[in-house]
């Protein structure tokens, strides 16, 4: 069908979207960080920002749950692009 494409690392995702390899390592780290806040944090939520559908994140975009982690250059990917 084509709706995702499979990268063999992240090195390869960086590429193709036409980015240094060290901004995904960077936003791949970012990530990760706000993960781990989240792991321990309460029922509600923590953080400084609102998150969906309830309650607080320290993820600017009030992402709550995280799951398959932790993201990683060395691992593969299959990605698609999502619009609304």
């Amino acid at each position: 069908r084509g709706l995702m494409k499979h990268y063999k690392s992240g090195e390869e995702l960086a590429k193709d979207m036409g980015v240094e390899p060290k901004v995904v390592a960077a936003t791949f780290a970012e990530y990760n960080d706000i993960a781990a806040k989240m792991e321990n944090a309460p029922p509600e939520g923590a953080g400084e920002y609102d998150a969906y559908p309830t309650g607080k994140s320290h993820d600017k975009w009030g992402k709550k749950f995280f799951h398959n982690l932790p993201l990683d250059m060395n691992d593969q990917f299959h990605v698609s692009i999502v619009t609304p």
